[in-house]
């Protein structure tokens, strides 16, 4: 099993489509829900997604204007450029991988 953080007690993976009913089941557990800010309802994550997707598209579009620029990539040293590029590879994929959880979302409904 994959971690993208890990403490000694804890550790965080994205859901797969087998935890959606563990997921739901957390949402709507109070107990549960109260540590994790909830119970949340279908829709209320569906928000959720749709705002950081949102987010997604704007880190995006701010990349993308100054990659586009080319007095940037004139001016602007290598290392500065390639991390530029990679923050909007990085952005591309949350993008995606909110559309997958909003897709999964949506096929559960």
């Amino acid at each position: 099993m994959e971690y993208f953080l890990k403490s000694a007690r804890l550790g965080f993976r994205c859901w797969t489509a087998e935890d959606l009913s563990l997921a739901r089941g957390l949402w709507g557990d109070s107990e549960v829900a109260a540590y994790l800010g909830g119970p949340f309802t279908s829709e209320m994550v569906r928000a959720r997604l749709a705002k950081e997707m949102a987010k997604c598209d704007a880190d995006i579009a701010r990349v993308e204007q100054k990659l586009g620029n080319a007095d940037f990539l004139k001016r602007a040293p290598e290392e500065v450029v390639e991390g530029e590029r990679e923050k909007r590879d990085e952005a591309l994929a949350r993008k995606a991988k909110i559309a997958e959880a909003l897709q999964r979302l949506q096929g559960a409904a």
